[in-house]
């Protein structure tokens, strides 16, 4: 369901200083008093929000619909995405205004997940040296992940990222397995492929390592688009317990090998391809 309303006479200022303090610690940019205020109330409430100047809506009236196949999208920062029909648009007459992700179904909860792959360069320091990346953006990728959720009071979350190039292309994925995904996964969920600049959108996974955390992990679905194994090579784990809460966190790096299958049906093999696991739990 999508809620209009229409309030006029609205002065935009600058934010007080607790809600910019309130803001900043959620991770967000504070920008002014309109934007501040819906995304804190999203936040409060687990309902997104938006606010649109009425002047610039073309016809006047917001539409809401689901993206055409193919559609083009252009962001604030000037990169132009390309939509599938599961993309959820918020559009007036002439032009889509705001691209966002649905809810998912979690008991009456949401979560969004925001992720993006693209050519990286730069300089990483340890603490013995400095190592400077390569120069040329076509040696380097990186794919980030934002997610903003109500948890469980008990979460379990395993998730496999890579990111790296195979036959001159420029492959990231992540997928991921939770018990707070949507109760109807196979039309909501934040699994992905980006073959170079092209989205997939991936199916739900099973995450299994039947021969323990050391041993080969098998990530596979039923629509023979995801069939990958990954070999463990290092385990870092945090944990952390204070009073009730409880954070108990695996960062495993490998390697995966296996078949990954774009929305055109065209097979990326991987193999020896680095990438780490993630094994999340979290008691409140």
């Amino acid at each position: 369901r999508y809620i209009r309303r229409v309030i006029r006479g609205v002065k935009n200022v600058e934010s007080p200083e607790w809600l910019k303090m309130r803001l900043a610690a959620m991770g967000l940019n504070p920008k002014n008093a309109l934007v501040d205020i819906t995304n804190y109330v999203m936040f409060e409430l687990g309902h997104p929000m938006h606010a649109f100047d009425l002047r610039l809506v073309e016809g006047g009236k917001i539409i809401v619909r689901n993206a055409k196949e193919g559609e083009k999208f252009t962001v604030l920062d000037g990169r132009e995405l390309t939509l599938t029909e599961n993309c959820l648009v918020i559009a007036d007459d002439k032009k889509a205004e705001v691209f966002t992700v649905r809810p998912a179904l979690i008991q009456r909860r949401c979560a969004a997940s925001y992720t993006y792959a693209s050519p990286i360069h730069g300089e990483i320091k340890n603490k013995t040296e400095n190592t400077d990346l390569p120069a040329s953006e076509k040696k380097c990728s990186a794919i980030f992940n934002m997610r903003r959720a109500y948890y469980k009071l008990r979460t379990h979350e395993e998730s496999a990222s890579a990111t790296g190039f195979t036959d001159d292309k420029r492959v990231s994925f992540r997928i991921s397995e939770t018990n707070y995904d949507s109760s109807v996964a196979d039309k909501y969920n934040e699994n992905v492929l980006f073959v170079d600049n092209e989205v997939t959108p991936l199916p739900p996974v099973k995450i299994t390592h039947p021969f323990g955390l050391n041993g080969k992990w098998v990530i596979q679905d039923t629509e023979n688009m995801v069939d990958l194994y990954f070999e463990p090579e290092t385990d870092n784990r945090r944990l952390n317990s204070i009073l009730v809460l409880r954070a108990d966190y695996h960062t495993i790096f490998g390697t995966f090998e296996g078949d990954l299958r774009t929305r055109d049906g065209e097979i990326i093999h991987l193999k020896g391809f680095p990438g780490i696991i993630q094994k999340q739990y979290l008691r409140m």
